[in-house]
């Protein structure tokens, strides 16, 4: 019979690693530069040696356009080009819906549209997973994260729920890696979303859409999670849950949200999880019955 001592019951698994430290493009770009006025090296031998340098610094190069002269390239790809387009729509200045402050701008709905669909094609035409990380790293350093956030605002203030609801399924595909994550908590985003679960909780639409975006920017990210708590969204969800029990699409959406916000998914943590707590706290405020309801409402059917 095994003993159960410390060393058995001590999990096996070793921390997690800290997240290195970033480099600016311009930084790469100049060490690019060297190799090859120094060494007479070729641009993409140039660039091979930045990068094994960099890893040997334990640099992070998620958002470094991997190519010589990286500042204009960067300005090339095709989700920059977007973000560009998307930013020169967006005037300055747009209240959060919500408040008591009106907007008092001209909003060309049909122009930010495109723009907002330019974005989506842009990431959705990368290749595979490691190359979309990378353009979304990039994008979110030049400024594309926060401004997608930003165009949900837009978008509300123009009265059209269809392009608010696009904006913000822009929003979640923006949030597919870590660092436009880190910028979305920076942005506060957490503050907005549960502005839009408040302020639309009667749209299905609306409120579907956020809480895949509330999803989205708490997966694996604790300070994400964190904000998400701060802001009041898990007592927002709960009564969206409530609000739309017979659409399953909402439930599912509200659901994934829930659960996303209570599990401990983050690889390289810059706190201590909260997911234990975030769930008996949602659990005690109504999220346990609210499912417990919809999936005895759903077994009623079979």
């Amino acid at each position: 019979m095994a003993v159960l001592d410390a060393e058995t019951l001590a999990p096996a698994t070793t921390p997690p690693p800290a997240r290195l430290s970033k480099i600016s493009q311009e930084d790469f770009d100049a060490m690019v530069q060297e190799s090859i006025d120094t060494f007479d090296m070729e641009p993409e031998e140039a660039v091979e040696s930045a990068l094994e340098e960099c890893a040997m610094q334990k640099r992070d190069v998620s958002a470094i356009c991997k190519k010589a002269d990286g500042v204009n390239a960067r300005e090339a790809l095709p989700i920059v080009v977007a973000f560009r387009k998307l930013d020169a729509q967006l005037p300055k200045g747009v209240p959060l819906p919500g408040t008591t402050e009106q907007t008092t701008h001209e909003l060309d709905a049909a122009k930010i549209a495109e723009a907002i669909d330019d974005v989506r094609s842009a990431i959705t035409s990368c290749s595979d997973d490691d190359e979309r990380a990378n353009m979304l790293c990039i994008a979110a350093d030049v400024g594309l994260t926060g401004c997608a956030l930003y165009a949900c605002r837009c978008a509300a203030a123009t009265a059209d729920s269809a392009l608010l609801v696009n904006a913000l399924h822009a929003l979640k595909d923006c949030l597919g890696a870590q660092m436009p994550r880190d910028v979305f908590v920076h942005c506060k985003g957490s503050i907005e979303l549960c502005a839009y679960l408040t302020t639309y909780a009667d749209d299905v639409q609306v409120a579907t859409a956020t809480c895949v975006v509330v999803e989205a920017a708490a997966s694996k990210h604790e300070a994400s999670k964190d904000a998400h708590v701060k802001a009041g969204i898990p007592t927002a969800l709960v009564g969206i849950f409530e609000k739309h029990a017979d659409d399953d699409a909402a439930c599912l959406a509200c659901v994934e949200a829930m659960r996303r916000i209570a599990t401990a998914d983050d690889p390289t943590p810059m706190q201590a999880s909260g997911a234990f707590r975030y769930a008996r706290d949602m659990g005690k405020g109504g999220g346990a019955v609210a499912v417990l309801s919809a999936i005895k409402r759903r077994a009623s059917r079979l």
